[in-house]
C-alpha cells in the first residue's frame, strides 16, 4: 500500500466509494506484481488477523464492514 494512505494507528476512517484510493490498492494485491512491489499481502478474515497479529505481524491497513463496529473482537483486534 502507498504511503498516501498512512494515518495515525487507530485512525477509523470511513470509505462509502469503492473508487477510494485505498480500495483500489487493497483490490491490487490480487496481483502477485503488486503484492511484491507494496511488500504487502492481504489477511481475510478475523481469524486470520488475529493469529498473523500473535505471530508478530504488523497490519498497515485494517479494514472492516460496518456492521463490525460495536463488535467487541473487532475493536479488540483494531486496538492492537
Amino acid at each position: 500500500m502507498s504511503e498516501r494512505h498512512a494515518g495515525a494507528p487507530g485512525q477509523v476512517k470511513e470509505v462509502t466509494s469503492l473508487a477510494n484510493p485505498l480500495i483500489k490498492d487493497i483490490k491490487a494485491l490480487s496481483l502477485k506484481k503488486y503484492r511484491d512491489q507494496q511488500n504487502a499481502f492481504m489477511a481475510e478474515g478475523l481469524k486470520l488477523v488475529i493469529d498473523a497479529l500473535d505471530l508478530g505481524w504488523s497490519i498497515r491497513t485494517l479494514v472492516f464492514a460496518k456492521a463490525g463496529r460495536g463488535n467487541a473482537a473487532v475493536e479488540k483486534v483494531a486496538a492492537r
